[in-house]
């Protein structure tokens, strides 16, 4: 399979004002290589903190991340090295988000994409990157829930292969040897997943042809479409049966929002009022559920995170101090800020 982050490598680098040179191309595409082999979810995290242009002070993780490159570089500088490990850092978040499709890259990948809400981070000469994300959450949202029905048919076919029709049986007691139990039980255990994916469509083609919030008891159309960005969210994460998003949920939470504006166009919304506006108890409880895990990562859960501790105040210059200046005082589509929040939801499961 041909992987177009790694032949774009050395485009990359050279773009960034670095000499063309091939054995160092060559010697940091192996120090690559070594950090793709790490499963570690922090480490990836303060990568994408790199790439993101933040300062790592006394990191082991950038430590680390160093040491990868020095391992077939000697030359490689141990300090004063930022502006090179930024690019090395983007280059390796695309390669393992074009070569991996897995729970850890999907994490990765949505971390990525949710923090880049509030643009205040420039990452513009790196869009790539932003894009790579966006195709891995797709493609993993599909194989996370596909590769069940393969598993499932491999299982069974082995166990059939294994069954003569022809022959005999004298015994009445069939002899099931114990790789063939581990096979069937597997099997089983697949074939309920199966089932899980297919009733995860299910509900949610009837939570939208119902058009009843779960929240209230109410049509969508009886909630004010500020309360449904908020409701509409929620709703579709308890529905949501796997880890990994359900594929178009964008496009599912578009059309709860539509129904409760009685199908009329949606209007932006300011961020900073919507939340103002919509923090309730049920918020609260959820902030409290994650509250250890909220970060950067999580851009529209800190918003509310600071709202709430600051209750009645401007808040926004609190929040600006715990994202690296975030202006929380802009306006977004409806389903755009609802879908953030169910994808943040689905980011902080995972942690």
């Amino acid at each position: 399979m041909n992987h177009t982050a790694r032949q774009l490598f050395p485009t990359w680098y050279l773009k960034s004002a670095y000499k063309n040179d091939s054995l160092k191309i060559e010697a940091y595409l192996k120090s690559i290589d070594s950090a793709i082999a790490i499963s570690d979810k922090n480490f990836w995290l303060d990568i994408v903190k790199l790439y993101l242009g933040i300062k790592l002070k006394n990191s082991p993780n950038k430590t680390k991340f160093v040491a990868l490159f020095i391992e077939h570089d000697p030359s490689f500088p141990a300090t004063e090295n930022e502006n090179l490990l930024r690019i090395l850092a983007v280059c390796s978040l695309a390669i393992l988000l074009d070569e991996n499709d897995n729970l850890l890259t999907y994490q990765v990948a949505l971390s990525i994409t949710n923090c880049l809400l509030l643009n205040q981070y420039d990452t513009a000469q790196y869009k790539f990157v932003a894009d790579f994300a966006l195709k891995n959450e797709q493609k993993y949202s599909i194989s996370d829930r596909e590769q069940e029905l393969e598993k499932l048919d491999s299982g069974l076919s082995i166990i059939d292969d294994e069954i003569d029709d022809d022959e005999e049986v004298e015994d009445t007691e069939i002899s099931i040897s114990n790789k063939d139990l581990r096979i069937l039980h597997d099997s089983i255990k697949i074939l309920g997943r199966t089932y899980r994916a297919l009733s995860e469509e299910n509900n949610i083609l009837w939570w939208l042809y119902s058009g009843i919030s779960q929240f209230t008891n109410k049509p969508f159309s009886e909630n004010s479409i500020q309360s449904m960005i908020f409701y509409a969210p929620q709703e579709l994460y308890k529905l949501t049966k796997f880890e990994s998003g359900v594929f178009n949920s964008k496009h599912f939470l578009h059309k709860a929002l539509l129904l409760s504006n009685n199908n009329k166009s949606l209007k932006k919304q300011n961020l900073f009022e919507l939340i103002n506006n919509e923090l309730d108890l049920s918020t609260a409880n959820l902030l409290e559920s994650f509250e250890s895990n909220i970060t950067i990562f999580t851009p529209l859960m800190l918003a509310l995170k600071s709202s709430y501790t600051l209750k009645g105040e401007d808040w926004s210059s609190h929040f600006k101090g715990e994202s690296n200046q975030a202006n929380i005082k802009q306006s977004f589509p409806p389903e755009l800020i609802a879908h953030q929040f169910y994808k943040e939801l689905l980011f902080l499961n995972i942690n």
